[in-house]
């Protein structure tokens, strides 16, 4: 009798029929008027009441964990016996999740209304919900709605933008700046200040609703509803930004949902729900999954339908950022061969949505070398393959993004081709072709951008602890390169010298090939050395710079002798007509001095 009890406050027995009728008719798509003192009195019920209510059907969905049968029967015939129309429920329950999706809702209509949506939630999780009429897939997805839209998004901000105004004090009239459209839908929504209480307690409530969501995808199948996994799917996406995690995220599937405090650990146990194979094809699931992290993991907002716009990072965008590549790195882990499929997509339609700003460009390459780590050989080396077309692309920024994978990509251990499986893909898998085919490639582009900064990374790729990577850069400019060897294999006499992480290899004791290969060898490195000597001369001053910077580490780890020829190079930049050219010319030249 506890539930009946808890019950009474919603007063079923005095709503007419009528009203329960035209609500369902109207499919919980608009709030239909009650009698006013019937409504007066459920828009004064306290949170307490529905706290205690939501209890006792958490009590109940615990015992249906147990005996499935025993707790049917025990919720649904109490119900029955005692009177309490689940058709009435349903529609009362509405009326508050409706109120609270109002932009000017209060703080105490839009806690009702989350705790209504946990409600709803916790009957449709209990078996026989479907027998009795409980489903309705537009009251859920509404009531999953409620996790964002009760949320104040402007909350602190009003306080912010007045501060900002203040400051200025009695400076020149500037001229009114255009709103961004964020903040012009910020204005529209709220028109209701909260203080940091009311927002706890908004925060706590959305909360309850979150893990009741979580406790109905643990029971519920969405096999036949695939738009409100899909809804699901999204609105999870939107909570990984709802508050910082505090400690280390944890993946690991909870014994209780209750166990999770924050709700972005919710929201990530919430996504990994949603690919069990009760809620649809796990494959699409994946996929569909994949496809909603690709935009976190880029930082970039691809809400309300719209062509995805670069966020502006803070604190937050890159935490949650690296959350997202953790967990993607997780599902891999446990899917196993199920997820590497999605992984190799995800991985190129980082490298194709890439924008042009540095400092995504830098966060999106160590992304992909955090996520290439977890494929095998065989699926490495397919990826630098499709790594070595995007190279070629017609759009500048990949050509560019390209080169900052490669950098990544060369900080990681060279893989061995005995692991590939594929022996036509075993060439993409040493340093050797990331910096001769992919990197060095790059001198002769199109673009100035990316010439300079390919020639800008070939002189960091000689400070790299990779003895391969250092040698191939040695084979481009000179003819006496040693053969490339993995890091694993190297012979006893190696010495590696830490502080100027250069490297240095003892020459194997075998027959020395002194054939004519060796001349074309010779022939290509000086049209190499001759290239970027001409680029030092180039018209373009990016271009000018980063040549300097690469001839300057050459010239420093003894690629190419320090002749006259080489070092008068440097001293004509030290005459450029740009400041910028001339400044790094002597800077070049008072390294060398060093």
């Amino acid at each position: 009798m506890e539930l009946i009890s808890a019950l009474q406050f919603l007063r079923l027995n005095e709503i007419p029929k009528d009203w329960v009728d035209a609500v369902w008719d109207l499919e919980f798509t608009e709030e239909k008027p009650l009698d006013d003192s019937i409504e007066e009195e459920l828009h004064a019920c306290r949170e307490d009441a529905f706290r205690t209510l939501y209890h006792c059907l958490v009590v109940h969905a615990a015992d249906q964990q147990q005996s499935a049968d025993a707790a049917s029967l025990n919720v649904w015939a109490i119900l029955g016996e005692n009177g309490v129309s689940i058709k009435t429920l349903v529609a009362v329950l509405s009326l508050f999740v409706l109120v609270a999706k109002a932009k000017d809702a209060t703080t105490q209509q839009r806690v009702n209304g989350l705790y209504s949506a946990s409600l709803y939630l916790l009957l449709l999780g209990i078996p026989g919900s479907i027998a009795n009429k409980v489903f309705h897939e537009v009251l859920l997805d509404t009531c999953c709605d409620l996790t964002c839209l009760c949320w104040p998004h402007d909350a602190g901000k009003k306080r912010k933008k007045e501060g900002q105004k203040g400051s200025r004090g009695k400076s020149k009239r500037s001229k009114p700046q255009q709103k961004e459209p964020s903040e012009m839908e910020v204005d529209e929504e709220e028109g209701v200040d909260f203080s940091g209480c009311e927002l706890v307690k908004i925060r706590n409530a959305v909360a309850v609703l979150v893990q009741s969501l979580l406790r109905l995808l643990q029971t519920f199948p969405l096999t036949n509803t695939l738009q409100s996994a899909d809804n699901c799917t999204r609105i999870f996406i939107k909570l990984l930004y709802f508050e910082p995690v505090v400690g280390e995220l944890t993946l690991a599937a909870p014994r209780d949902v209750a166990e999770l405090r924050s709700i972005p650990e919710m929201a990530f146990y919430g996504l990994k729900l949603l690919c069990d194979p009760k809620h649809g094809d796990q494959k699409k699931s994946l996929r569909r999954l994949f496809h909603h992290l690709l935009y976190v993991i880029l930082m970039m907002d691809k809400s309300s339908g719209r062509q995805p716009s670069p966020l502006v990072l803070n604190q937050s965008v890159i935490s949650t950022r690296n959350q997202a590549i953790q967990f993607v790195c997780h599902c891999v882990e446990e899917q196993k061969e199920l997820a590497l499929p999605f992984l190799q997509i995800l991985l190129e339609h980082i490298c194709f949505q890439m924008v042009e700003k540095a400092e995504f460009r830098s966060n999106g390459a160590q992304a992909v070398g955090m996520l290439t780590s977890e494929m095998s050989s065989t699926d490495y080396a397919r990826f630098v393959k499709w790594l070595s077309t995007c190279s070629r692309a017609t759009k500048m920024v990949h050509r560019l993004f390209s080169v900052d994978v490669v950098m990544v990509l060369l900080k990681q251990p060279e893989r061995s081709p005995k692991e590939c499986q594929d022996p036509e893909l075993t060439g993409f898998l040493p340093h050797k072709f990331l910096i001769q085919d992919l990197l060095f490639a790059r001198r002769v582009d199109a673009s100035p951008t990316v010439q300079g900064h390919a020639l800008s990374c070939l002189a960091q790729c000689l400070e790299l602890p990779s003895l391969n990577a250092t040698q191939a850069v040695h084979n481009l400019f000179s003819a006496t390169g040693n053969p490339t060897i993995l890091d694993s294999e190297l012979p006893e006499g190696t010495v590696r010298c830490q502080n100027t992480q250069k490297t240095f290899q003892t020459l194997p004791f075998r027959t020395v090939d002194l054939s004519s290969a060796n001349s074309s060898a010779s022939d290509a490195a000086k049209e190499n050395v001759a290239l970027l000597l001409c680029r030092v001369k180039d018209s373009r001053t990016n271009v000018r710079k980063a040549a300097l910077q690469a001839v300057l580490g050459l010239l420093k780890y003894n690629v190419i002798p320090l002749t006259w020829e080489n070092l008068e190079t440097l001293a004509e930049r030290s005459r450029d007509t740009s400041v910028s050219v001339k400044k790094k010319a002597l800077q070049c030249v008072g390294e060398l001095l060093v």
